[in-house]
């Protein structure tokens, strides 16, 4: 295939995930897609770089899965910080931005899961059970005085991220935040409850 020098490839598949969460998939023709990404409807152009829709599809899915693989690095680098207050600022932060990025994913589940139940399945095992074992890690490490057994950082990990996956969540479904919190003030409210959860936990030992 010849290289793609003017970026079609790529705006044909921003194009393709905002419309699939906007209108669905099965709403959404490839001439729309097309003519979103400013390239003639039904000209051939969508096909000179995916096979079908789906195909369209599952590229992006594999861009979300990459966004996610590099999280853990990309935070990484700013951690750790001085204090445990920073570094949750900078948790809850980065993952909401994440989360921002991944807008319109929550719309197509929400949408049309059920028809897709293969590709469901793949959201949750490279995505969100990714996420999960990415807080359990972050939790451990802070708190290994605690002991805490996989169960327990099971728990804690789907009350950390869960509520950040859903705050986004509720934003991208129903077109606001839970309860009307703006962001600034639920970034804050969820520090200070994790603050309070390593302080009953303990200090760190070393």
């Amino acid at each position: 295939m010849a290289r793609d020098t003017s970026g079609s490839r790529e705006r044909l598949l921003d194009s393709a995930v905002h419309l699939f969460g906007e209108r669905g998939y099965r709403g959404t023709t490839v001439g729309d897609i097309e003519a979103r990404a400013g390239l003639s409807p039904r000209a051939g152009a969508f096909y000179r770089h995916f096979a079908s829709k789906e195909e369209a599809f599952r590229a992006a899915l594999e861009r979300w899965i990459d966004d996610v693989a590099a999280f853990p690095r990309s935070v990484g680098e700013l951690l750790p910080l001085d204090d445990l207050r920073s570094e949750l600022t900078v948790v809850a932060r980065g993952t909401l931005q994440l989360l921002e990025r991944q807008r319109q994913l929550f719309r197509f589940l929400a949408r049309d899961s059920a028809e897709f139940p293969e590709l469901v399945a793949q959201v949750h095992d490279d995505l969100v059970a990714r996420g999960y074992g990415q807080m359990m890690e972050f939790v451990s490490a802070r708190a290994p005085q605690a002991r805490l057994s996989k169960d327990q950082l099971r728990a804690l990990a789907a009350i950390a991220l869960g509520s950040l996956v859903h705050y986004r969540q509720d934003e991208a479904v129903y077109g606001h935040s839970p309860a009307g919190a703006k962001e600034d003030a639920f970034v804050r409210a969820w520090v200070d409850v994790w603050l309070c959860w390593f302080d009953h936990a303990g200090p760190a030992s070393g």
